[in-house]
């Protein structure tokens, strides 16, 4: 029952806060040009790398440890906390100069804009994480949505007296702000600044392969817009980042909700065999027909928007990506959950071998179409490796794994004949869309889920 009630929480939370964000974002389609959308990708790109070069997993440390431990550890983690927000902020401001050159774009003074981001995030109350271990998600939903309302509301502000990218940056820093000062304001704890060098030892013990994965992970997401800004110019990939934001990075929201509460239910079960399939069954299901919707209407959604604004040709490479990547999202969350962070540094190294090489071999014909489609190689090779290592912790067969994504194909090919023959309009064919999910969902429900 506490995984439902979490499951509700991270549900409304991401849902809410996603939805807001997603509306927000479409009315930036009316209010900006297309070479906007493209400094924006690059600069987050760039912030979101470099945050990720000093990801020390500390939240995942925290999680993975027994209840009756987390307390003792939380002021050495807000410690590490800070200081990695720190380090992090001063990197960006003094390297803003030179990725401006890299990408051949003037964002030099957006970039050390951005950096003041990291350093006030890094204060954020590190009891968080005990919220999470505990499945306690309500604080949180109230935390998110206060950021995610301010992040909006300064926006609109901004942009009313000037509508360019620095306006949306100011947003989000003042969204960042929200966020550190209501986790307190929700959570009652005061952290300490705390140096306990066997604490660290632990926290980093675990965490060690787990940052190394995420850094790759991390690294080779924002580089395909960074490369892509490279070899493109602004206009165009502010077409590809819209398209990108309403296909891959919507689809991949599902798999926010899952992560928030599959990690701290999976610590929790010493089998979680059941809970395990009956999650990535529904999180595929889930990834599949919203993927398909955007396959459908994206075009339309953003041509209404702003009619100079061209995504048709990135949906269907996006929306491949999408779908491969929620078969790989539950077998990463399992092997966090259980330590083995190892294999997970194993997989995610593999993918960057693979993207390295196609991306060093094809560089001088490289286009945004083609870093797609490298990027979606990779993650087809990688999900037989990651199941491989989740055979290892519980016994699956491979039919267990291909069913949702049967049903998924049968279902979607169906509406499809109804759709091509009846000719329904998009309300009629998102309530049929929604009736054969809920069906198909309804088949991997079970007492795993009910239990707990």
């Amino acid at each position: 029952m506490k995984l439902l009630t979490s499951s509700y929480w991270s549900s409304l939370s991401v849902i809410c806060t996603r939805a807001l964000f997603f509306l927000f974002s479409l009315s930036l389609t009316v209010f900006l040009e297309p070479r906007f959308f493209g400094e924006l990708a690059i600069v987050l790109s760039y912030l979101l790398l470099i945050s990720s070069l000093a990801n020390f997993g500390i939240e995942s440390a925290l999680i993975s440890l027994n209840k009756n431990e987390i307390k003792s550890y939380l002021n050495t983690a807000w410690t590490l906390e800070f200081l990695k927000g720190l380090f992090v902020a001063s990197i960006i401001f003094f390297s803003a100069e030179i990725m401006s050159n890299f990408v051949k774009k003037d964002l030099t003074s957006l970039i050390e804009l951005t950096s003041i981001a990291p350093l006030i995030l890094a204060l954020k109350n590190i009891r968080i994480a005990e919220l999470r271990k505990n499945l306690n998600i309500k604080p949180l939903f109230i935390i998110e949505l206060s950021q995610v309302l301010s992040y909006i509301s300064f926006s609109y502000i901004f942009i009313y007296y000037s509508a360019e990218t620095k306006s949306i940056i100011y947003g989000y820093i003042i969204g960042c702000f929200v966020y550190s000062f209501f986790s307190y304001f929700c959570i009652s704890y005061i952290p300490k600044f705390e140096f306990n060098k066997i604490k660290i030892t632990r926290i980093f013990n675990f965490s060690k392969w787990y940052i190394l994965s995420t850094q790759i992970s991390i690294l080779l997401d924002n580089s395909l817009q960074i490369l892509s800004g490279r070899i493109s110019s602004l206009a165009y990939l502010g077409n590809f980042e819209r398209a990108d934001f309403i296909s891959r990075k919507s689809s991949g929201q599902i798999g926010e909700i899952f992560w928030k509460f599959a990690l701290p239910a999976f610590s929790n079960q010493e089998n979680p065999k059941k809970l395990f399939l009956s999650l990535n069954a529904i999180l595929i299901l889930l990834t599949f027909y919203f993927s398909f919707f955007i396959l459908n209407y994206g075009e339309h959604l953003i041509g209404y928007l702003n009619k100079d604004i061209d995504i048709k040709e990135f949906l269907f490479p996006l929306f491949l990506i999408s779908i491969m990547t929620s078969f790989s999202i539950m077998p990463s969350i399992l092997l966090v959950s259980k330590a083995k962070t190892f294999n997970l540094f194993i997989i995610s190294f593999a993918r960057l071998i693979i993207i390295s090489c196609l991306v060093a071999y094809f560089f001088n014909e490289l286009s945004i179409l083609l870093l797609i489609k490298i990027y979606t190689i990779a993650i087809i090779v990688n999900i037989p490796l990651a199941y491989f290592f989740v055979r290892k912790i519980i016994k699956i067969d491979i039919i267990q794994i291909i069913k949702p994504a049967l049903m998924s194909f049968l279902g979607l090919f169906a509406l499809s004949i109804i759709h091509y023959y009846l000719n329904i309009n998009i309300f009629i064919h998102a309530t049929l869309m929604s009736i054969f999910l809920a069906i198909s969902i309804s088949f991997f429900i079970d007492d795993s889920i009910k239990k707990i």
